[in-house]
Parts: structure tokens; C-alpha cells; sequence
């Protein structure tokens, strides 16, 4: 840090000369607070007019600087004091580093998000349309699988690098977006898909929020004078541009309970590995976690009751999100990592009703599953992948629902599960604060995520008939 500290206390002594082999040079010498500072010169003259200086600064009342022992005024001084100058870098320089910044903290699946909103940034910022020779799809799996692949960066192919190359030499400084005008062409640009057509409202939120934090970046690195995207918070009201932080729970997704408890045994007869990924849905169901803590979950985490017909208990630890082995630290499809929201130390507890209970017994006892085993594996023994329980449900839509509501939203992914057990225990009168410890929420962020699903129209209505009794 700069040592601008200034006083007024100055005495300037007489110049004195110094013997060396090459001959007498002159010393001045002076002193603020009582430190000392001097200068040696080749000639008295010189000596003499520095000191003269000195004496002169003193004379006019002038503030002496601790960082040169120069008078403020004097151009040495002054450069001393002066700030550098910010060397303003260009949207592909930024959008890099950022991806650098956040990558160690960062879950699999959010670095994919933030490579996916830095390359629709990184696009939106050229000032030239790509070569004949580049295509689009091209550019834009350069920059996602690659460059913004801090693992990958280092062994990038040739072919790679030339179109990197290129969109590094043409995209314009991120302090152009100081202009609140080309921040909001640029933005529109990012928040939409390749059509021009408007983004779904999940993946705006995603991008706008990468896109906040982003352009903080910025401006914590002097790039950007303020974040712009705060100051269109004003004019950010179109329907395409949903700016909900959280986006509630369609009813139309949740089956009732004779189609949910249908599907189950339509998953338990059509798959080749039935009763694992019948067994995994109807967890989801009945106790309600999220499909990547699912897959993580060991025997172990399932604690039995303790008489016949009572409720046990999940202790969940981790979650195991799937993604492409580029995004993970050691190269398999999925990297474990603590639970969402959580320290990576915590756990969170679930009770499991009997009837579930039973059959995790039933199935540990079948298959001699030991504690430290994962407790559902995939056919020859290996992760249990996604894209197995998702074929699998949409197997059991196809043989239980009808053709429109295989159509339809109605059960149609596996956070279904997740939806219809959460929504459940709140129509059953669990207080909230119960089910958002179970489920790992807070409060508000659960009664945002099913406030339309919430039925207790009918209680609602007693109540009101009753205020005029």
C-alpha cells in the first residue's frame, strides 16, 4: 500500500560533501518528523539548487510527502501518488477469468451453466462476424468445451485454438457496458436463444444471475463503473424477461395417489433393473430427496426403526450431480459434493414411513447390501445413471396414462417425485418449518416453490364463512 502520509514539518540542512574514489560529490540532506532523506549529486551546484527547492517548498508553506520526501508539487511526487492507470480488458479476457474465479468453488453442473452464459456473453461482445470457415455451433463448442473448461484449456487441439485465437483478437472491452444503451442490446442478446426467441423462465434466472455476478466481477476489477444489470432493474418488467427469483410448482405436474403408487409398479415390471428403480422413485416419493442425493445415497444413510412397523430414518450426507467428466475435478461423470445449500459437513434428517421402511429392509436383506455399499446401483453393478430412471419413467407414462397426458407435464421428470412428496406432507398439515428442514429449503424458499399447489382452499373458506358469524 502507498505511503501517502504528508507533513508540514520539515528542516532542511546545510549540504555537506562527500570523499570517494572518483572524487567529492555533495550531499543534501533534509528531514519530516525527524526522518531523514537525502540526495547525493556529482556537482555543489546541483546540490546547492535542490537544496534551494527544498528551502523554497518550506518557505511557500507547502506539505512534504513521506513516500519521495519531496514537496507535493514536485512532479516526482506527483507520479508517485498517482493511481495506475486501469488497463481496460476486453468481454473474452473477463469472461475467462471469471470462469477461473469460480471453478474450484463451483458444483459441476453451475460450471456448465457459467460456461453456457459466458459464451452467449462472449458472442453477444464480438465486433466482427466469424470467418467463412468458422460455423457458429463451432465458435460457440470452442469457447464452452475449452476455454471456459479451466481443465481442458491446456490440452486444447489446434483447430480449437485458431478459433479462440480469433474471438480473442475481436470482442470489445466489458467497459463499452457503461453505456447503458449497448448493455441492454448486449443483455437481450445473452438472455436469448439462438432463434431470438426468448429463454424458458428457469434458464433466465439461471443467466441473469450468472450475469449479476459477473458484471460485480467487473466492477470489483475497476472495469465497469457500476453494475448495469442493477440499474435496469426499472425497465426489466416484460413478460419474456421472468425476474422471480424463485419459480412456483405447476399443479398440472403432480399425479394424484392411485397414479403415482401405478407408475411405480409400471417402473417395477418394464425395466430390466425393476426393483432398484422402483425402490429409488418411490423414495423420492415418500421422503422426498432430490434425484442427485439419490444416487449418493449409501446403506448407511438408512437408519431401521427400532419395532417392527415403526418409522426409520435417512441421514443424508452428499449429493452426486451427472454431467459430462470435462466439468468434474476427476474426470467422472459425477463429482461428490455436500448437500444443497449446505456446508460441505452437514447432513439433514428424513423420517421414513413404514411402509417404506419395510421394503428398504426387505431390499437390503434380498440384495446383501453392506453398510458403505451404495444402496442403489445400476444393472451391472456400476452408478446408477440418470438416464436410466428417467427411461424408465417415461416407460411407466406410456403404459399408465393416456395419450394426452403422456403429452402432458403430469409426472413427467423424476424431481416430480421429489414435488409430489414435499406437496404431500404440506396438504397433510406438516408445519412448514418441518418440511423445509426434511427437504433442505428454507421456509420462504418453500412456500414460494408450492404456494399454488397448497390445498387447503376449503379450510380457508370455513374460516372466512366464520368471520361475519
Amino acid at each position: 500500500m502507498k505511503d501517502t502520509r504528508a507533513t508540514f514539518n520539515v528542516k532542511v540542512w546545510n549540504n555537506r560533501p562527500l570523499k570517494r574514489a572518483n572524487g567529492t560529490h555533495y550531499q543534501s540532506r533534509w528531514f519530516l518528523d525527524g526522518k531523514e532523506f537525502n540526495q547525493t549529486f556529482p556537482k555543489a551546484k546541483a546540490a546547492d539548487s535542490h537544496r534551494s527547492m527544498l528551502v523554497a517548498a518550506v518557505g511557500k508553506g507547502e506539505a512534504f510527502a513521506f513516500i519521495t520526501g519531496l514537496p507535493l508539487s514536485h512532479a516526482a511526487t506527483i507520479e508517485a501518488l498517482a493511481e495506475p492507470a486501469v488497463e481496460l480488458r476486453s468481454a473474452f479476457d473477463l469472461a475467462t477469468a471469471f470462469v477461473d474465479r469460480k471453478w474450484h468453488d463451483a458444483a459441476a453442473t453451475y460450471r456448465v451453466d457459467i460456461a453456457k452464459a459466458m459464451v452467449a456473453f462472449t458472442a453477444a461482445m464480438l465486433t466482427d462476424v466469424p470467418p467463412a470457415r468458422v460455423t457458429g455451433s463451432e465458435l460457440r463448442a470452442a469457447l464452452k468445451n475449452w476455454q471456459f473448461t479451466a481443465t481442458q484449456r491446456q490440452t486444447m487441439p489446434k483447430d480449437v485454438t485458431a478459433i479462440v485465437d480469433w474471438v480473442r483478437d475481436h470482442t470489445r472491452p466489458v467497459a463499452d457496458l457503461d453505456d447503458a444503451h449497448t448493455f441492454e442490446e448486449i443483455f437481450s442478446k445473452v438472455v436469448r436463444k439462438l432463434d431470438g426467441k426468448p429463454m424458458a423462465a428457469s434458464s433466465y434466472k439461471r443467466y441473469r444471475a450468472i450475469m449479476n455476478n459477473f458484471l460485480d466481477y467487473c466492477v470489483r476489477l475497476e472495469q465497469l463503473e457500476t453494475n448495469p444489470l442493477k440499474a435496469m432493474e426499472i425497465s426489466d418488467t416484460k413478460a419474456s424477461r421472468p425476474t422471480k427469483a424463485i419459480i412456483p410448482v405447476d399443479k398440472r405436474r403432480l399425479a394424484d395417489q392411485p397414479t403415482a403408487e401405478a407408475l411405480l409398479a409400471a417402473v417395477g415390471r418394464t425395466s430390466r433393473n425393476g426393483r432398484v428403480l422402483e425402490l429409488a422413485m418411490e423414495v423420492m416419493y415418500r421422503a422426498g430427496p432430490r434425484p442427485e442425493e439419490i444416487v449418493a445415497m449409501e446403506v448407511g444413510d438408512f437408519i431401521r426403526a427400532k419395532t417392527a412397523g415403526g418409522w426409520g430414518e435417512l441421514v443424508l450426507y452428499e449429493a452426486a450431480p451427472e454431467t459430462a467428466k470435462r466439468w468434474t475435478d476427476d474426470g467422472t461423470r459425477r463429482q461428490r459434493r455436500g448437500l444443497k445449500g449446505r456446508a460441505r459437513s452437514e447432513s439433514r434428517r428424513v423420517p421414513v414411513h413404514p411402509v417404506l421402511e419395510r421394503k428398504l429392509c426387505a431390499y437390503i436383506a434380498d440384495e446383501e447390501l453392506k453398510p458403505g455399499t451404495r444402496m442403489f446401483s445400476g444393472q451391472r453393478g456400476g452408478e446408477l445413471a440418470y438416464s436410466v430412471l428417467d427411461k424408465a419413467l417415461k416407460r411407466a407414462r406410456r403404459e399408465v396414462l393416456s395419450e394426452p397426458q403422456v403429452a402432458s407435464s403430469l409426472a413427467k421428470t423424476l424431481y416430480d417425485w421429489r414435488h409430489l412428496c414435499l406437496t404431500n406432507w404440506l396438504n397433510r398439515g406438516i408445519p412448514p418449518a418441518n418440511v423445509a428442514s426434511w427437504a433442505g429449503n428454507s421456509v420462504p424458499v418453500l412456500l414460494a416453490t408450492y404456494v399454488n399447489v397448497i390445498d387447503n382452499e376449503a379450510a380457508l373458506r370455513g374460516l372466512l364463512d366464520r368471520m361475519y358469524d
